[in-house]
């Protein structure tokens, strides 16, 4: 039991630092941000892009597979703008939302519409950013609770049921055990049940 509960001490202490052990580091091609605040991925940033080419984007989070956004386009979550002479090289996320957490496809075509290049971003792909440090650890301790009883009830399920089982296959053992005194003796009358750690006799 004592290693049950190290392990379980152990998973939530891994869990609420996760942040800290390497998870805010995604690398050039992912971005933390803050929630319910806007955010722009640029493709420019990842590749040279010529003027004479231009960039849509998909898939992206929200968005069917098949699609990709082009320049112009706006909606509930994305607004797709020009940036520095090349149209679309810029996605505007309005709000960071749970939802648009993920990956995202920046295309790049030529003039002629052939394909020329393409790379990935990310957005808040295993964690968010936070301008509160305490609300980091906030949101990892609700996680790490919820793991553990998540794991704890079926556990305390199956001890439950196991001891119910039992007392059906040993009635008359489980009347005994409910009703033995700590001197031996049971409701049922002297030597009923005899511990052998209180017989004094000789």
């Amino acid at each position: 039991m004592d290693m049950l509960w190290t392990s379980l001490l152990m998973g939530m202490v891994a869990l609420v630092s996760g942040v800290e052990l390497g998870v805010s580091h995604e690398g050039d091609w992912a971005y933390q941000w803050y929630p319910d605040e806007p955010f722009s991925f640029e493709c420019q940033k990842a590749m040279l892009i010529n003027s004479n080419q231009y960039v849509t984007w998909g898939p992206i989070p929200m968005v069917e597979t098949h699609m990709e956004l082009k320049n112009g386009t706006v909606n509930n979550y994305y607004e797709v703008r020009s940036k520095g002479g090349v149209g679309g090289a810029e996605l505007y996320v309005k709000k960071v939302l749970p939802e648009v957490h993920g990956v995202y496809v920046c295309n790049v075509y030529n003039e002629d519409t052939t394909p020329y290049n393409k790379t990935i971003f990310a957005l808040n792909l295993r964690d968010q950013r936070y301008r509160v440090l305490g609300d980091k650890y906030k949101h990892n301790v609700v996680v790490a609770v919820i793991s553990t009883a998540v794991f704890l009830v079926p556990l305390i399920t199956l001890c439950i049921l196991h001891r119910f089982r039992w007392e059906a296959r040993n009635p008359e053992e489980a009347v005994k055990r409910k009703y033995a005194y700590a001197d031996g003796t049971s409701l049922e009358g002297n030597g009923a049940y005899m511990n052998p750690a209180f017989n004094t006799q000789l």
